[in-house]
């Protein structure tokens, strides 16, 4: 399994279905410390969704909505340390 992104994302995403998204940001993490480098992207384009898709929800209320923000921005920020090209998305999404 630690060389093998599909099933990490295959298990994050299958926690966030279930409504745990501070273990799926965990499975996350684990995943990015134990892959290599060259496969970090992979991860990264999943986790990326998965923070977007917490800031995104309609249904959340306003406290929910800042809690999930300051949940996701350090995901964001992470991603952009790793992809400098997404900086500018990452500040449409702060604000």
């Amino acid at each position: 399994m630690f060389n093998m992104p599909r099933i990490w994302i295959d298990y994050a995403e299958f926690a966030a279905q279930c409504l745990l998204p501070y273990q799926a940001r965990n499975i996350y993490d684990r995943a990015l410390k134990v892959l290599p480098v060259s496969q970090h992207a992979k991860i990264w384009q999943s986790y990326v969704q998965f923070a977007l898709n917490l800031c995104l929800d309609e249904e959340l209320t306003k406290d929910e909505l800042a809690l999930f923000r300051k949940f996701s921005f350090p995901i964001l920020y992470r991603y952009a340390r790793f992809e400098p090209k997404f900086i500018n998305e990452l500040i449409e999404h702060a604000f």
